[in-house]
């Protein structure tokens, strides 16, 4: 595994919103796995350490969750695991807008009542384990 963990990107039911009129992507399903969690690629389940705890009514995180350098190292990552450890936010929003292509692309993750999220202090590590999460790119 990478230094944290796995991204799990699943595109099956992933799609083109042919109404904007640069590159989208909608639909897409994201997970992501680390210390002591499987995955089973026949059945795409995830089964998480059995030591995490499930974030559902322990979330830590408040606030809103908003980067505009969501392709900076691990930014993207910390998009999405704040969302599934957040007391009050069901979606987080990363952007990146390049001004010599005059173009950008926002990132929005959204939680729904089959998201998941799990989390332990592992070898002095914080592991977090996401199921079902959502994700946009739309350009700006």
């Amino acid at each position: 595994m990478g230094k944290r963990g796995i991204t799990i990107i699943d595109l099956t039911n992933a799609y083109r919103d042919y109404s904007y009129r640069n590159f989208s992507l909608l639909g897409i399903k994201m997970h992501y796995i680390s210390k002591g969690d499987t995955f089973n690629l026949s059945t795409k389940n995830i089964t998480p350490n059995p030591v995490k705890i499930n974030l559902r009514g322990n979330e830590y995180y408040s606030g809103t969750i908003y980067t505009n350098a969501v392709f900076d190292p691990y930014t993207a990552y910390d998009c999405f695991v704040k969302l599934v450890d957040s007391k009050t936010e069901i979606y987080a929003i990363g952007e990146k807008y390049d001004k010599k292509a005059k173009l950008g692309f926002r990132l929005r993750w959204d939680r729904y009542s089959d998201t998941y999220g799990y989390w332990q202090r592992i070898d002095g590590d914080s592991s977090y384990t996401v199921i079902n999460e959502y994700l946009k790119i739309t350009p700006y």
